[in-house]
């Protein structure tokens, strides 16, 4: 199969991340998340006539799998805020900041 059908599937894929993320910029890379793996797994389609639902069918898998990824780093973000407001009420003057992984300490 050539590899140009996806190009009058490029808008729909668009439309279809947008409707499935909370930004411009995210529903970008969901969308080239997708075509990439439309591509790479392109030689595993074996009846042409079901490309529409296939494709829709990688759209849907690599949407969850891009909801995860974002729930994980939203949840890191919730235990950090969770981290501080716990500092704050034991009455302790140190605020801990994550670095890249690595703890940085700040006093107040």
């Amino acid at each position: 199969m050539d590899v140009n059908i996806l190009e009058k599937y490029i808008e729909r894929i668009y439309g279809y991340a947008l409707n499935n993320t909370y930004s411009t910029y995210e529903a970008q890379d969901l969308s080239q998340e997708i075509l990439l793996t439309a591509v790479k797994e392109l030689s595993y389609l074996r009846d042409e006539s079901r490309f529409e639902p296939w494709l829709f069918g990688i759209a849907r898998n690599v949407t969850k799998v891009f909801r995860r990824k974002k729930a994980k780093e939203k949840a890191v973000y919730s235990y950090d805020v969770l981290d501080l407001q716990k500092g704050d009420e034991a009455g302790i003057k140190s605020v801990t900041f994550l670095v890249k992984g690595e703890n940085a300490y700040g006093y107040m």
